[in-house]
């Protein structure tokens, strides 16, 4: 993952086998507590601005969290010996699964080793 652009949250995840939920990245639109309606409004306009741009920032990491997780995926999987990488077809929940979730694989990768 050192080659992914913002790949720190998928190296997290796999690391902690735990998927990170992207909704927590969206920003929250404040409101204005303001008591004088001109200094509300300007207040809320610039709030409304500072959202948008998070929300933008917020789509595009989550974008990038996904293809790094792809990445990862295939990584892991170019990475497998022969032997496993025939094994897949064979595990009952390899296409609705494990298919594309490296979280999902590096789990399914160490039960099956362990079991050799």
């Amino acid at each position: 993952m050192k080659k992914s652009d913002r790949g720190n949250n998928a190296t997290e995840a796999l690391r902690t086998f735990v998927k990170t939920d992207p909704n927590t990245w969206k920003p929250t639109l404040k409101a204005s507590k303001e008591t004088i309606q001109v200094i509300k409004n300007r207040e809320n306009v610039q709030f409304k601005m500072e959202s948008t741009a998070e929300l933008d920032e917020s789509l595009k990491r989550n974008r990038m969290y996904n293809d790094n997780l792809f990445k990862a995926y295939a990584l892991i999987w170019e990475r497998c010996a022969k032997a496993m990488q025939n094994k897949p077809p064979t595990w009952s929940d390899y296409e609705d699964e494990i298919y594309n979730n490296p979280i999902k694989l590096l789990n399914a990768i160490k039960e099956h080793a362990l079991n050799y």
